[in-house]
């Protein structure tokens, strides 16, 4: 069994602003994972620098080349087989990019599965809700909407919109999460611009606009504001969504594979989300056509919520990537080793 671990840049058609970062390009982590002439993909696309409590993709490569892989690939070799793709977060450190490591070797494992067993990602999680797609756009955006758009996530700073933003958003006709990416405004900021947009937009949550982990000001935040409250960076596990919950701090939670540590932690979350009352979505880091294929599976199988889980355009994409009758449903094109980097010390065999 032999895995290699490769990165390579694409950049977005249109970039987003958000409160700390522009995104332009996208780095990301490929894995290939071959056995007995099967070949499986995993991806993830962690930011290029530690952000808001995620780590940095040198921080997840760190975790998947000295702890995650290595782990792995002993238990290969003591048990004679490839542990079930459910398994690999047993096999995960806790170190900043533990949990995207695991979910980038968990996709792999499941694709390569699914492929050997000549079943489809379909069939492992079958769709129980109707797909309703979210996009994400900053405060410059001025462009159209597809039709299978149900809800649009727009990133804000602690700031008045100006007015032909307003206007645009309006006369899209749908719903608006404002997205504070933890910026930090004050609650007379925020209510402020709730005003600015009553009766104009229909702004159905804020999200995230204290820092991770700050549950205690999110919590009266909540009870103050007149829309729902949403947490984004600040749910990171089982745990952080039970606190959520007990403390009041929001209605509803946006459930990153990758932050989470992979797709059987996202489920299981999900479904606990629910049983507390908590309304989740499914959200993403602008991975590439790959990842977002088994996050919008995940999606529909697992939650109600529109999810951001769309195409997103880039630059030079065409050719790059093809669709599979097994497995996550994605694999990559030839043309896409063009631009491969291979990650030193990203090589290992068993």
């Amino acid at each position: 069994m032999r895995f290699e671990l490769f990165t390579f840049q694409t950049e977005l058609d249109a970039p987003i602003d958000a409160v700390s970062q522009r995104h332009a390009q996208r780095d990301h982590l490929l894995l290939r994972v071959t056995h007995e002439g099967v070949v499986g993909f995993g991806e993830v696309s962690p930011q290029p620098h530690r952000l808001n409590g995620d780590p940095s993709l040198d921080e997840v490569v760190a975790q998947l080349t000295d702890v995650l892989l290595p782990s792995f690939v002993a238990a290969v070799s003591r048990e004679g087989d490839v542990p079930h793709w459910s398994r690999v977060t047993r096999f995960q450190g806790s170190g900043a990019g533990a949990n995207f490591a695991a979910a980038i070797l968990e996709m792999a494992v499941l694709d390569w599965q699914l492929q050997r067993d000549g079943e489809a990602l379909q069939a492992l999680w079958p769709s129980v809700h109707p797909l309703a797609i979210m996009r994400t756009v900053d405060v410059a955006w001025r462009g159209s909407l597809s039709e299978d758009v149900a809800r649009l996530r727009v990133k804000v700073g602690a700031v008045a919109l100006n007015a032909s933003f307003i206007d645009h958003l309006s006369a899209c006709q749908v719903p608006v999460i404002l997205d504070y990416n933890c910026a930090g405004p004050s609650t007379d900021e925020i209510r402020g611009l709730l005003r600015q947009l009553d009766g104009l937009v229909d702004v159905v949550a804020v999200e995230q606009p204290f820092a991770a982990g700050n549950v205690v000001e999110h919590a009266l935040l909540a009870k103050e504001l007149p829309v729902p409250l949403s947490l984004d960076e600040g749910v990171r596990s089982r745990r952080d969504v039970e606190h959520i919950a007990q403390y009041g701090a929001a209605s509803m939670v946006c459930l990153k594979p990758a932050r989470l540590g992979g797709y059987s932690v996202t489920r299981a979350v999900a479904a606990r989300a629910v049983e507390l009352g908590l309304r989740p979505y499914v959200g993403g880091f602008f991975e590439s056509p790959l990842a977002r294929a088994v996050n919008r599976q995940v999606a529909a199988a697992t939650v109600s919520e529109p999810s951001d889980v769309g195409v997103v355009e880039r630059r030079g994409e065409s050719g790059l990537w093809r669709t599979t009758a097994f497995g996550v449903g994605v694999a990559p094109e030839r043309a896409l080793e063009g631009i491969l980097r291979p990650v030193p010390q990203g090589s290992f065999e068993v």
